[in-house]
């Protein structure tokens, strides 16, 4: 059998160059990829002692309110604080308050809260709580946004509250504009409206049914 070798012809110049040329530059591209993940690894490393010193500085910034939060301070920080936003938490639902997420407009943490059908005293604390926190809300046309967790579905619903006239206004809101709006003189009367007509469980029903049941026992 004969030998084809002779058939072969060689590669151009050109092409072996290429070929060569290739080779180097994958060859270096494997080793960028490697530099890259470990400069990756390195970075992924020295955010997270930032992030770990971070909140040491938060906690000390804690430590350092002597058991007297610094509202404005948990308001503004607790978006960017692990510490602020856990203490944030605990002293809103002390009060019967939830967090959640941050006001596009104010750049603070929302407030939230809801209220249950004829439920006693609700309406003074809350009245209590929305002025304890609105001392260190910032304003947008001298008001202060609270937004109401209700049942209701499709909407959203909001308390604006005038700090120096008292005025309120409680809006009804879908895709973040105002649907309908209503209009109370005082912050009370907001609340009773919203007890009466944006109540979560009803408390009047609940008392009556476990009366039945004590009378029945």
């Amino acid at each position: 059998m004969m030998s084809t070798d002779r058939n072969i012809q060689p590669k151009p110049d050109r092409l072996v160059e290429l070929e060569q040329a290739y080779s180097k530059a994958l060859k270096a591209l494997k080793v960028a990829e490697q530099e890259c993940g470990a400069a990756d690894r390195k970075r992924d490393r020295l955010r997270g002692k930032a992030e770990s010193v971070k909140e040491e500085i938060a906690m000390e910034r804690l430590k350092g309110m002597n058991g007297k939060p610094d509202l404005r301070a948990l308001l503004d920080d607790s978006g960017d604080s692990q510490v602020f936003y856990e203490a944030l938490v605990r002293l809103a639902e002390s009060v019967g308050f939830n967090v959640f997420g941050k006001r596009a407009d104010t750049k603070q943490t929302g407030l939230h809260f809801s209220m249950n059908r004829a439920e006693i005293g609700a309406v003074e604390r809350r009245a209590h709580a929305i002025r304890y926190f609105a001392q260190a809300m910032r304003r947008k046309s001298g008001r202060v946004f609270f937004g109401v967790s209700t049942t209701h579905e499709n909407c959203a619903w909001e308390l604006r509250w005038h700090v120096d006239s008292g005025h309120a206004v409680v809006a009804q809101m879908t895709y973040g504009s105002d649907f309908k709006t209503y209009d109370f003189n005082t912050l009370e009367a907001a609340l009773q409206w919203i007890e009466a007509n944006l109540w979560v469980e009803n408390v009047v029903d609940q008392a009556e049914d476990v009366g039945l049941i004590g009378a029945a026992n």
